[in-house]
């Protein structure tokens, strides 16, 4: 919970009083916009199918999960989601994958230990798969990119930043 409240600018609050109980409670600004209708909202939509690509992604958070999973459902990719670094590795080295999405900050294996990893396999064509860091982090970018990730994305995953990486992969051409 606390997470998805950051990704709002708020945080919990809490006011207690003895012996008449805790109250946790928390604040969420919206901006209001006027409703666009749905026929001007599909001329705008940008059709991607990006089917016919091959992602797993590493994430160790139920809820990011889940929402990555919706995200992808939209662009008509089913990833295959594992919950660390050392499930994604497993499951790398035994199958086939066009690009591998890996959360910096795992148990068991986090981001930085997997993708040293996989770019010490022995097979030269696995070990130069695209690799994007998934992170809130803002300033771990250097560290990212020296520990041979290919390049990063933002949590929360935009969509349209998604498909800018895999174009810039060579995995995408937007028609």
């Amino acid at each position: 919970m606390k997470q998805v409240l950051g990704l709002f600018n708020s945080s919990i609050q809490i006011e207690s009083n003895p012996g008449n109980g805790t109250r946790f409670f928390f604040t969420i600004s919206f901006t209001t916009t006027t409703a666009v209708p749905k026929k001007e909202i599909a001329k705008r939509a940008v059709k991607t199918d990006l089917g016919h690509l091959k992602i797993l992604i590493a994430e160790d958070n139920e809820f990011n999960r889940r929402i990555i999973a919706m995200q992808f459902r939209a662009l008509n990719l089913v990833p295959v989601i594992v919950e660390n670094g050392k499930q994604a590795y497993d499951t790398y080295a035994s199958g086939h994958f066009d690009a591998i999405l890996l959360d910096l900050h795992m148990p068991v294996s986090d981001g930085y230990e997997t993708v040293k990893q996989i770019r010490a396999m022995k097979d030269p064509e696995k070990a130069k798969v695209y690799i994007i860091a998934f992170t809130a982090s803002v300033t771990e970018q250097q560290k990212i990119f020296d520990s041979g990730f290919d390049d990063y994305l933002y949590k929360p995953v935009e969509l349209n930043a998604l498909i800018n990486k895999l174009e810039k992969a060579g995995l995408y051409k937007r028609a």
